[in-house]
């Protein structure tokens, strides 16, 4: 969006008159609603722009999708099409609700790995072979864009604004200690002087 103000004024001096004008020029860059982590949507079905998405060649449907949000990773035997499927499925969702898409080229490019298979996620990809590493990279970046570490110029969305809550990327609320009860806020006080006390042992 472009402003332009133009300011005209007019001054009159015997025996001449004399007039200035002046033009500024503001150029607005109009914001993008900001991305959220897989946590939100995961949490917020309600919130959800679309009740379909198509991941690789296949179309999912909203409880598929949650189902696939809602799949643990463990720490062993991690399926990588699992790990890009929930970044993929949160910037889908971003996309769709007004997010920045300068992510288009990273999304199609999960689409490509994932279309690789016939059926329905999970594909069971080890992440140390050469595919599971090139879903771990689209992964670590689609969750860096649905963090909004990518969109600078965002703006948190209505939704978010009602919803009072901050994501961690995993769908835990951060609480700060200030907001516990008292007897909460003292416990939680004891264990981390608890905890450095520790650390200096």
């Amino acid at each position: 969006m472009t402003t332009t103000t133009s300011t005209t004024s007019s001054t009159t001096t015997f025996p001449s008159t004399t007039t200035t004008s002046s033009s500024t020029t503001t150029t607005t860059i109009p914001g993008t609603t900001c991305p959220v982590g897989q946590g939100f949507w995961k949490n917020h079905p309600a919130a959800w722009p679309v009740r379909t998405l198509v991941l690789g060649s296949q179309t999912y449907t909203e409880s598929e999708l949650l189902a696939l949000l809602r799949m643990p990773i463990g720490r062993s035997g991690v399926d990588a099409s699992l790990i890009l499927a929930h970044q993929l499925i949160a910037a889908k969702l971003n996309l769709a609700n007004g997010s920045d898409p300068s992510i288009g080229t990273t999304v199609a490019d999960a689409d490509r790995l994932l279309a690789q298979f016939g059926g329905k996620l999970p594909y069971g990809v080890g992440r140390p072979s050469v595919l599971g590493q090139s879903m771990v990279g689209d992964g670590h970046a689609l969750a860096s864009y649905n963090r909004a570490r990518r969109t600078p110029t965002c703006v948190r969305s209505s939704e978010m604004r009602r919803s009072g809550r901050r994501s961690d990327g995993r769908g835990a609320r951060l609480v700060p200690v200030s907001a516990l009860q008292p007897r909460k806020r003292l416990a939680a006080t004891r264990r981390a002087h608890a905890s450095g006390n520790s650390g200096r042992a």
